[in-house]
């Protein structure tokens, strides 16, 4: 009944609703025509809150869920917005969401497509290549990365291109192409010195770093 339902869980630190509770809600809402001014309000909710969170540890496994919801609605609405992705993508790394990572990542790769917004083409590509190796996928995001490639080298943004290079160095890594990862990551190494971009430059010398030893350049 609903009576045995109004007491209050607990989830770890927080109060949560019985579940019976958000059944009877989405009901009432329905009836009343408040299901989509609600829905938004819900998702707009969560967006904000999981971009001004600064450590993704804080959130437990059940946020993901409400996550994934949210970003649903943002494709519904048609609103790429790629700094929720951003900071949603250590919530779904942490608990192993790859899978629904990749999903999503690409659709909105297609919205941003769809859309003509060359930098969201880009940055969405690294995002999904990311979780494409974390599923091991490994080919599928070696696709993906050389398919921007061309369109990033012919912009004047060297930063992205050392970006997208790096990336690419990491998966001609994991696929054991180590003299041709260590050719890209020498060229995102010199674009990173280029730009004095010294945190840029250190990722790169480091995985260079391991391509050279697999390679006997001691």
């Amino acid at each position: 009944s609903l009576h045995d339902a109004l007491p209050i869980c607990i989830a770890g630190d927080r109060f949560v609703l019985h579940p019976l509770l958000r059944v009877f809600a989405r009901e009432l809402a329905g009836d009343r025509n408040l299901a989509d001014s609600a829905e938004e309000r819900h998702a707009r909710y969560l967006i904000a809150h999981i971009k001004d969170i600064k450590d993704a540890t804080s959130l437990t496994a059940d946020d993901v869920g409400e996550a994934l919801m949210a970003g649903e609605w943002l494709l519904r609405k048609r609103e790429p917005d790629q700094s929720y992705l951003i900071s949603l993508q250590p919530l779904l790394h942490r608990h192993g969401y790859w899978k629904e990572a990749k999903v999503l990542m690409a659709r909105f790769l297609e919205l941003a497509k769809e859309r003509a917004d060359p930098d969201g083409v880009v940055q969405l590509s690294i995002q999904r290549s990311k979780f494409l190796q974390l599923s091991g996928d490994l080919q599928r995001a070696l696709d993906v990365l050389r398919s921007v490639l061309p369109d990033v080298e012919a912009t004047a943004d060297r930063r992205t291109e050392a970006m997208v290079l790096t990336s690419l160095g990491g998966v001609l890594q994991r696929l054991g192409r180590f003299e041709e990862a260590a050719d890209v990551l020498n060229k995102a190494g010199a674009i990173e010195g280029r730009l004095k971009n010294d945190r840029g430059q250190a990722m790169v010398l480091n995985s260079l770093g391991g391509v050279l030893q697999r390679l006997g350049r001691f």
